[in-house]
């Protein structure tokens, strides 16, 4: 029979459902047309986003480069993880430190090929769908990657001819399908972590082939296009895994403490982790403005806002280790799930 709801008008319909809890959406889209059509139209996120009912969820790009499984976006749905997007067998390694979000729905990541171009991939978590954006420029891996402002930038990394340091920085503009060269870094690196904090990038530490590992702190301001050096990392630090959260960058290591710099006054400080021997971290991510630290074992720390750290919480999912064998590799973002 036909449901009464049909007779009311679609923004009637769209500001009565915005409310529905993400993990009712599917039992409420099943009740009658009406709903279905609301809920699963492609504008109902935007209605959500409009009327402050949009939820955040962590999504994890997670690495099988031994098996046939590839590469899958998994997301926690319902507090346990589920593969939700394969992505093509031709797509086999991720470039480190190479992932960010532009705030709404979508994960960015660097491919990094054995042959041809290294690509940014977008991921639609809301759509689950995912799409190639474009090729690198100087086809790099291991670079800085971060979204501000509408523009992709893309920092540094290791080009694959010559194996080559660079110091390169560009811009990508969807919009236009173009990138932009930008003024070059002080320091090339690679390995570096990065962080945007007001309308300043930072790229902190990184690698050189004929330094090793470096205590830089290279700023860019993006309105004036101008590079500095910032304070000096505590000590020399590569391939640590970065966040900006309560506007600051903190980066952490698989073992040892956290630095955190703070651009008010321009100092790094030291500060205690927790994990240990057989729990050493993998990735970060902030989510609801709150850290959340992944970790070999499987198992999520949580940061909390008085410096404690809390194990065994999760963001909507438990350990997202994979068949007792932890986890390879894996990137991680929070973004709007619906």
């Amino acid at each position: 029979m036909a449901s009464p709801f049909q007779t009311l008008p679609d923004c009637v319909l769209q500001r009565l459902l915005a409310g529905v809890p993400l993990d009712d959406q599917q039992a409420t889209a099943a009740t009658c047309q009406a709903f279905r059509a609301v809920i699963r139209a492609p504008r109902f996120l935007a209605i959500r986003q409009t009327y402050g009912f949009a939820e955040r969820g962590v999504v994890l790009l997670q690495l099988y480069p031994f098996s046939r499984d590839g590469l899958k976006i998994r997301m926690g749905i319902k507090g346990v993880m589920q593969n939700c997007i394969k992505l093509p067998t031709d797509i086999k390694y991720i470039s480190q430190n190479s992932s960010t979000t532009d705030g709404g729905t979508r994960l960015f990541v660097s491919t990094m090929a054995r042959d041809g171009p290294n690509q940014i991939l977008a991921v639609d978590a809301s759509s689950r769908r995912w799409r190639r954006i474009t090729d690198l420029p100087l086809n790099p891996a291991d670079h800085c990657i971060e979204w501000h402002g509408g523009l992709l930038y893309v920092a540094g990394g290791q080009r694959r001819t010559g194996n080559a340091i660079v110091n390169s920085l560009h811009a990508f503009n969807e919009t236009t399908d173009s990138w932009e060269e930008l003024p070059p870094m002080p320091h090339a690196c690679a390995l570096a972590t990065s962080g945007v904090i007001g309308n300043q990038l930072l790229i902190a530490g990184g690698w050189h082939e004929s330094g090793g590992a470096l205590a830089t702190l290279q700023i860019y301001d993006i309105a004036t296009r101008t590079w500095r050096v910032g304070a000096a990392l505590p000590k020399p630090t590569m391939a640590a895994r970065g966040l900006v959260v309560d506007g600051k960058l903190a980066l952490l290591c698989q073992k040892g403490p956290m630095f955190v710099y703070d651009p008010g006054s321009e100092l790094w400080t030291e500060r205690p982790v927790f994990w240990t021997e057989g729990r050493e971290l993998v990735d970060v991510c902030v989510h609801n403005d709150q850290m959340f630290v992944f970790t070999r074992n499987g198992a999520v720390l949580k940061h909390d806002t008085d410096g404690y750290w809390t194990s065994g919480w999760s963001p909507g999912f438990g350990s997202v280790g994979v068949d007792g064998r932890g986890l390879i590799d894996f990137f991680s973002e929070s973004v709007l799930l619906g």
